[in-house]
């Protein structure tokens, strides 16, 4: 089996020669007969899915679809190659090839025949959320750096998982059944500046392990302000865990506290009447945030 790097594009596209793939972060990648490496992937092979300098999860693939189809290629008019850039300030268009250089108000559009695929990975998908860094994946690449698929070093990706506590996917999977898709509402919420990269700081510095569970997945971690967050609004690595987030939500409660001095877990009397925490009291934690913190927090619950 082999493993591989999918360079996702959720979000709005990069690609100028052409108009993007639709992928669903977790569960499917897109991709045509016109990407390299398009005939090496396969069901079973791992994958890693990412997006920008963030590598977001791994899986392996259940299965790959594929179908013919059109796909919609931008063109430079002079040399008819598909290497060009929207130059947004100047307001047109410039062909990367060397021997071209042409400058343009608008790309030929010419659609193609092409094989369209479809990787479907959602069985054992394993959320990173940052964990791991591309900066970190990068050495284990082989192949062009711009490729949408990239092939990877298995074992180097082992080590990198064994690092942040995540075991790689098992190399069987049944095809699964895919969800039918629900509706949508529209919310208004008040969200916190800085909570997501706090929560990728402290995925980097931990891996994907609460502080006071022990290893567990991306999807259950929360970042954890010892102090809360609306004493100070402020993200101070130091001075924040990883918890699963019920584990948050007791700290939060103070029904569960970290003794400063012994760095042990404490419950309530009420909390002990659970056997599913009790074993939690007394455990020391496997995080090493700021002792200011601790202190602080700790005395938080004691007034």
């Amino acid at each position: 089996m082999n493993a591989w790097l999918f360079t996702s594009k959720t979000g709005e596209t990069s690609w100028q020669s052409n108009t993007g793939y639709d992928d669903v972060l977790g569960s499917q990648y897109s991709y045509d007969s016109g990407v390299a490496y398009h005939l090496q992937v396969q069901a079973g092979d791992t994958v890693l899915i990412r997006e920008d300098d963030v590598v977001m999860g791994i899986s392996r693939i259940d299965q790959i679809e594929q179908k013919e189809g059109r796909k919609l290629r931008r063109r430079c008019p002079t040399c008819r190659r598909t290497g060009i850039e929207h130059r947004k300030r100047a307001g047109h268009y410039v062909c990367t090839n060397k021997k071209c250089g042409a400058r343009f108000p608008d790309p030929l559009d010419v659609y193609e025949p092409v094989t369209e695929y479809v990787a479907r990975y959602g069985t054992q998908w394993q959320a990173l959320d940052g964990a791991i860094a591309y900066s970190q994946l990068e050495p284990l690449l082989s192949g062009v750096a711009q490729n949408a698929i990239r092939p990877c070093d298995l074992d180097g990706i082992v080590d990198l998982l064994t690092g942040v506590s995540v075991a790689l996917p098992e190399a069987t999977a049944p095809v699964p059944s895919l969800p039918i898709p629900g509706g949508r509402r529209r919310t208004e919420i008040k969200a916190r500046l800085g909570q997501g990269t706090f929560r990728t700081a402290l995925l980097r510095k931990y891996g994907l392990s609460c502080a006071v569970t022990g290893p567990c997945p991306a999807e259950a971690l929360e970042a954890a302000h010892l102090v809360p967050f609306a004493r100070h609004e402020t993200h101070d690595v130091d001075s924040g865990l990883l918890l699963r987030s019920d584990i948050h939500r007791l700290l939060d409660a103070g029904a569960l506290a970290i003794n400063p001095d012994t760095k042990t877990v404490e419950l309530t009397a009420e909390l002990l009447n659970y056997p599913m925490y009790r074993d939690l009291h007394g455990r020391t934690i496997t995080q090493y945030p700021s002792a200011a913190a601790l202190h602080t927090a700790y005395g938080l619950t004691q007034n």
